[in-house]
């Protein structure tokens, strides 16, 4: 206990030594009665005698308010030890991938992880800041470190689900970025690997909330739609259950065709599900509809094949026949009602120009003057081909940076390559491995030049390489951009995570799957990008026209819901992780206004003990 202000305390001594004197006065005085009126009769005078101090009641009281009043205003206070509060952040860190939208009851994975997340909020000490972010491919900082509750509760509501999968390097990020934060909670499904969180912060201060319970999901793997008319089509699906699963597969086109298949599936196994061939073709959609299945998100699948009544014509032109064989047999076996022509450069007659060809492919060789919508430009020729310009010629290079491959985890070496200038706004695919002797250059590229698509592969393919198994790669991206070119401009089908442009330089609007409208601006070669984050259609609204964008998902990790989440430690209370590890300092509490009650109460009961003195005594004059 101790005074702010000590000299104070003279208000307290002189106080009480007035209160003294002022009893003594009045006690020195005596008073006589008389018993007659009788005047000028001389009596003897009274003798005084002065009487010591009498304490009563009304002393103590009166003695108690001063001490009170004098102790307040000489500011009597009390040392205490309390938490330090006012500077805390707490981190809560959300897995957004694809498993944590599976559904569980009556809400998904993701409703669960924000339900604790709210009872975290809602028990934390005053003044704690919270941050809260989430994770997918990369970190999305919703919410900085703020008191400002209602800010974070609406933050954690706004998290949503991607149908992606997670990447632990967007997880590691998301750590480092709460790596201040005296306390971290991650939200998952997954737990992540020790070393990770290790290498990153210290794992003490982390709190891991595994969700969800095990669950039985179907997903659609792949979908080949066949050859209208010629080649049957196949779904391929996958079942995460452990007990067998009723299901009905549906697949339709645009342009009204429907085929629906009631199947049973075994648990852990895969299906391959024919149908058709179809009669139609076009944009093929399969559904697949499971009483029990816990993730829509692979539950859907997209697929484009030209129309069964479209007689389309092709052109190959190369001076190596085995490269125009290849490719001739490449091109069939993307669409078999195509009809091919395959010839030489030299060979190649103007009178043919007068022929309507749907794609014009062009091997180390260049004709001016083709009219396509479509031109494939494979190892174009140092003169030059049009829009594209031609540099030196490399030799052996590999191939790396690929978006959309199964296979971009692995090296593939390629032969000869040239170096190209693509116009403004291209979509390059694949890129070279880069080095300090060599830069990285465009391998695999498409533009749009306004009135026709170009393609382009940079690399050549003589020796059969499109054919060479161990260079599957190769073969596997001329298909995708030989589909990419041959499909409608207004219809693209895509993976999720795969960033989509399209040439637009008045800038596009784009509805995506879950009803939410965004505005896209134009960068300056005149496109827009968005990256498809969740599977199903986008809406795209440009000047020209509307196109459409169906992104497809399937993931084996990701699918498989049928793993428990590792035991999670005990969990302690609410209010007690809020307040765990709570630094402290020393600190002072004042007693004014609890002194000033005190007086108050004291000066109440003075004045009862008078008013009931008053009343005996009237009382006793009128009786």
């Amino acid at each position: 206990m101790g005074f702010l202000t000590p000299i104070n305390l003279l208000w307290l001594g002189g106080s009480l030594a007035l209160l003294v004197l002022i009893y003594l006065r009045a006690r020195a005085r005596m008073t006589v009665d008389v018993s007659s009126l009788m005047l000028f009769e001389e009596i003897g005078a009274p003798v005084v005698r002065r009487r010591m101090l009498h304490l009563d009641a009304l002393f103590w009281l009166e003695a108690a308010t001063l001490s009170a009043l004098s102790l307040a205003l000489a500011g009597l206070y009390l040392r205490v030890i309390e938490p330090i509060t006012t500077h805390r952040t707490h981190a809560l860190i959300f897995d957004l991938g694809a498993a944590m939208g599976a559904r569980e009851g009556g809400g998904s994975r993701l409703d669960a992880a924000r339900a604790q997340a709210l009872a975290i909020v809602a028990h934390a000490a005053a003044g704690t800041r919270f941050s809260v972010t989430g994770y997918d491919l990369g970190t999305h900082g919703s919410h900085a470190a703020s008191i400002d509750r209602r800010a974070t509760r609406a933050a954690i509501e706004e998290l949503v689900p991607a149908a992606v999968a997670p990447r632990a390097a967007a997880l590691k990020a998301a750590l480092i970025r709460a790596r201040e934060a005296a306390q971290i909670d991650l939200f998952t499904d997954h737990a992540p690997p020790p070393a990770l969180v290790a290498d990153v912060i210290d794992p003490a201060r982390l709190n891991l909330h595994l969700i969800g319970t095990p669950a039985e999901n179907l997903a659609v793997v792949s979908l080949d739609p066949g050859t209208p008319g010629i080649r049957p089509g196949h779904c391929v699906i996958r079942s995460f259950a452990q007990h067998p699963m009723r299901s009905i597969l549906t697949i339709e086109s645009d342009r009204g065709e429907r085929l629906n298949f009631p199947m049973i599936v075994e648990p852990e196994s895969e299906v391959v599900a024919p149908f058709g061939p179809l009669t139609r073709g076009g944009l093929v959609h399969a559904h697949l509809a499971t009483n029990g299945d816990a993730l829509a998100a692979d539950d859907d699948r997209w697929a484009y094949v030209a129309p069964g009544d479209a007689k389309s014509r092709a052109l190959v032109l190369s001076p190596d026949p085995t490269v125009r064989d290849d490719l001739s047999r490449i091109l069939l076996g993307i669409n078999q009602n195509l009809t091919v022509e395959a010839l030489a450069p030299a060979q190649y007659k103007k009178s043919n120009d007068q022929k309507s060809y749907e794609l014009v492919v062009m091997h180390d060789a260049y004709v001016p003057g083709l009219n396509a919508p479509a031109t494939l430009l494979i190892y174009p020729p140092p003169s030059g081909a049009g829009i594209v310009r031609v540099g030196r010629t490399l030799g052996a290079i590999e191939l790396e940076d690929r978006r959309e491959s199964d296979l971009a985890d692995e090296a593939l070496m390629l032969g000869r390559a040239r170096e190209v200038l693509l116009p403004a706004g291209s979509e390059v695919i694949a890129h070279s491995a880069g080095s300090p002797a060599q830069h990285r250059i465009a391998l695999v590229a498409i533009a749009n030049d306004g009135e026709q698509h170009l393609g382009v592969i940079a690399f050549d393919v003589r020796h059969h390489l499109l054919m060479n198994p161990d260079d599957l790669e190769a073969l596997l991206l001329t298909v995708q951009l030989v589909r990419r070119l041959t499909a409608p401009e207004h219809l693209r089908v895509v993976n999720t995570a795969s960033y989509v442009t399209f040439q637009a330089p008045g800038g596009a609007t784009v509805v995506e799957p879950d009803g939410i409208k965004r505005k896209l601006p134009a960068d300056t070669s005149g496109q827009v990008g968005f990256m498809a984050m969740s599977a199903g259609r986008y809406r795209l609204s440009t000047p020209a026209g509307e196109s459409s964008i169906y992104a497809n998902y399937f993931d084996e990790d990701e699918s498989d819901l049928t793993a428990r989440p590792q035991a999670e430690a005990p969990a302690l209370p609410a209010t007690a992780i809020a307040h765990r590890s709570e630094p402290t300092a020393a600190g002072v509490m004042a007693l004014g206004m609890w002194l000033t009650a005190l007086a108050m109460l004291t000066l109440l009961a003075e004045s009862i003990l008078l008013s009931r003195d008053w009343w005996s005594r009237w009382t006793a004059r009128h009786v």
